[in-house]
């Protein structure tokens, strides 16, 4: 029985966690982020549960309908990505946003210094597994699984081999 699944099950963790692995290292070097997409706000086009890339974007380079990554004003520990309406007058950068499934804007403007970047796309439903992934769930998933799976097929192919 074990033969049967132990081959199947190691070629799927790999299939799942080698472009895992892969995405954050690109994402990494080119200085990408990932922000899960926790409400409707911005559906149909980023639906909840969606995982967003987010690349650097300078703030002179923000234009209206591109959406953005930011710090709540209401609440500096939350990220938010709304679309950028327009940019307001002034002397410093500050946007107008709004989500895209919202009826009204948002009801502060968003200044340069709560920038994070840009949102440049999004994988549907990864979001909501990083949502529910996060501490010693996140560790078991992605150490603890991929070294048992490890340590695993190496017995196996120990006791393959000793018994012959």
């Amino acid at each position: 029985m074990r033969k049967r699944f132990g081959l199947p099950l190691a070629i799927a963790a790999l299939a799942v966690l080698v472009p895992a692995a892969a995405l954050v290292v690109v994402g990494f070097v080119l200085g990408w982020g990932f922000m899960p997409i926790e409400t409707a706000s911005m559906e149909p086009r980023y639906p909840a549960g969606s995982l967003a890339v987010v690349t650097p974007v300078d703030p002179s380079d923000v234009e209206s309908g591109m959406t953005i990554v930011f710090e709540d004003p209401m609440n500096r520990e939350r990220l938010v990505a709304h679309r950028v309406i327009r940019q307001l007058p002034g002397d410093s950068l500050a946007w107008e946003t709004k989500g895209d499934a919202n009826a009204t804007s948002d009801p502060l403007p968003v200044h340069a210094p709560a920038l994070r970047g840009r949102v440049a796309w999004t994988i549907a439903g990864i979001g909501s597994v990083v949502t529910a992934l996060r501490g010693p769930q996140a560790v078991l998933l992605l150490v603890v699984l991929p070294l048992a799976i490890l340590a695993w097929t190496e017995v196996a192919g120990w006791r393959r081999r000793r018994a012959r």
